[in-house]
């Protein structure tokens, strides 16, 4: 029997802004994609400093299926190297 994979989402806020991610990817869990909510909040954040724009009001918001926010990447936690907002698989 093969398992299913869940979609996860990556919704971007910029302040008052919102970019809505329609397609989402495959992750095994969502301790994967945590990861790439943190590669990709660190692409955001090389483009706008080198854009000369503030980074500190972007999070990266990881979505699943049903829209439910499971995790929270801000600025701050790639600057810092924390892993706040993430939740387990079995909250």
């Amino acid at each position: 029997m093969v398992g299913i994979v869940p979609l996860y989402f990556f919704h971007v806020r910029d302040g008052s802004s919102f970019s809505y991610d329609p397609e989402g990817a495959e992750f095994p869990d969502l301790k994967e994609a945590h990861a790439e909510a943190r590669y990709v909040m660190r692409d955001l954040a090389i483009t706008a400093l080198r854009d000369g724009s503030p980074v500190t009001q972007y999070q990266v918001e990881v979505s699943d299926n049903a829209g439910d926010v499971l995790g929270i990447v801000r600025f701050q936690d790639i600057s810092e190297g924390t892993s706040n907002g993430i939740k387990s698989d079995s909250d």
